[in-house]
């Protein structure tokens, strides 16, 4: 979500103070699953405005059994970290209905956007993609990716090296295209 912002913020300067050449989006999508809609969050609260994901729960819904080596699950613990309270109870009402109008439709930069179809938070097919990636309208360029039975937290899974390794040829092709303007 933070990205997305800042990519379409970086648009409307109208004297950047950095090159942006490029913006990779995951973790996200268009339409919310039913699970989300039924299912009510859980978390504890560590504040008045911070909020705590319990690490059973959450590496039960992040990473489906059989998605990630059992080593990277014994960090999961000193991984969780605090979500501001309004990210997890507005995310449904105050983002997911305005974030392609409101601010994906202004991006400029290159869009790498992908899908994961493992994903309980969000409905997954080609045709939420293509939403997704059609929302970035004023990019230079959009490539949306769909990966196939990846869960939720691909960083952390059997698909993180593919992924990273498609980051980073995205991130080089970029900067190349950036040095090109010059």
């Amino acid at each position: 979500m933070g990205g997305i912002v800042a990519a379409a913020l970086h648009a409307q300067d109208d004297a950047p103070l950095y090159p942006l050449g490029g913006l990779i989006a995951n973790g996200m999508g268009n339409t919310q699953s039913k699970f989300m809609m039924t299912a009510r969050p859980s978390y504890i609260s560590v504040d008045d405005d911070h909020t705590l994901f319990p690490v059973d729960k959450k590496d039960g819904i992040m990473f489906k059994p059989g998605t990630t080596d059992p080593e990277i699950l014994a960090h999961c613990e000193r991984l969780n970290a605090v979500s501001p309270l309004p990210d997890v109870t507005q995310f449904p009402t105050a983002w997911l209905p305005v974030w392609k109008e409101k601010w994906a439709s202004l991006v400029k930069t290159s869009v790498m956007f992908c899908l994961v179809e493992d994903d309980p938070f969000f409905v997954v097919d080609e045709e939420e993609m293509a939403i997704c990636v059609r929302s970035f309208r004023n990019s230079v360029r959009v490539g949306g990716s769909l990966v196939r039975a990846a869960p939720h937290c691909m960083e952390l899974s059997y698909w993180s090296q593919g992924w990273y390794a498609r980051c980073f040829g995205f991130a080089m092709e970029c900067a190349a295209s950036l040095d090109g303007l010059k």
